[in-house]
């Protein structure tokens, strides 16, 4: 069972009265569909009222942190939402991305994403501008087509309307593709930072570059490990690098004498 999954079942323990345990694990989870191309043409309403579509938000080449939430939820949301926000406040200047928040309950309306949103924003007690962070609601049929996209299973319990749902974070890169995800409800800077790097592509800088050849995705523990095999070429990069300079240096150094 995914750390995802689990956590899911925990806090919604509403449905988990409605349903056996059994019944669960076969309705939700995350279907990982790495490269799915998110359908930009999907229709939504922003937290002020504006119609929009995906496309909207991938302009600009920027990658993008999209979380599958509801504006209702009791708590783990709000626990997904609150650790997302601190691990970017972390993150500084750094990498460069939007985020995106989509709500799973077509129910929700633009209202209630507005006052989630400035709750959040409060909590974190950071300067983000409101219209940094969309929160948007939708329709059944678009909701449905991005959470079937990016592979996010959820149910929603039909006596109490509250949803059980994996808690993730789903990386896209600027084109829209899905690049990586990030379970929990607490994100480690550095997992962000190296998602949003490899769903940079070929943007990324050489820094978070040279980083990547020390760190991998471990499909296992679903965090970025230590490779060896990384740091072994680094270290030879840096050798290399460190005989060049001694031998400029020694170049130099001859050419001084010969002149003196």
């Amino acid at each position: 069972m995914s750390r995802a999954l689990a956590t899911g079942l925990l806090l919604c323990s509403g449905l988990a009265r409605a349903q056996s345990p059994a019944e669960l694990v076969q309705s939700i989870d995350v279907d990982e569909h790495l490269g799915a191309q998110v359908p930009l043409s999907l229709r939504f309403t922003d937290d002020t009222g504006r119609a929009v579509r995906l496309a909207d938000y991938f302009a600009d080449g920027k990658p993008v942190i999209l979380a599958l939430v509801y504006f209702n939820c009791p708590s783990l949301c709000g626990l997904v939402l609150h650790g997302e926000g601190e691990a970017l406040g972390k993150l500084g200047g750094a990498v460069d991305y939007r985020t995106l928040t989509v709500s799973i309950d077509p129910k929700d309306r633009p209202e209630g994403a507005k006052v989630r949103k400035e709750r959040l924003l409060t909590d974190l007690r950071r300067p983000t501008k409101p219209e940094e962070w969309p929160f948007l609601t939708g329709d059944e049929a678009s909701i449905r087509a991005l959470a079937r996209t990016v592979g996010f299973r959820y149910v929603q319990d039909p006596r109490t309307g509250q949803f059980a749902h994996p808690a993730v974070l789903i990386v896209l890169t600027p084109s829209g593709r899905v690049a990586r995800y990030l379970y929990g409800v607490e994100f480690p800077p550095l997992d962000v930072r190296f998602a949003l790097t490899e769903a940079q592509q070929n943007r990324a800088s050489m820094g978070p570059r040279l980083l990547l050849t020390c760190y991998r995705w471990d499909p296992a523990t679903r965090r970025y490990g230590f490779y060896i095999a990384g740091f072994m070429k680094l270290g030879g990069v840096v050798i290399l690098l460190s005989v060049a300079a001694m031998v400029a240096a020694l170049h130099r150094r001859g050419r001084r004498r010969e002149r003196g």
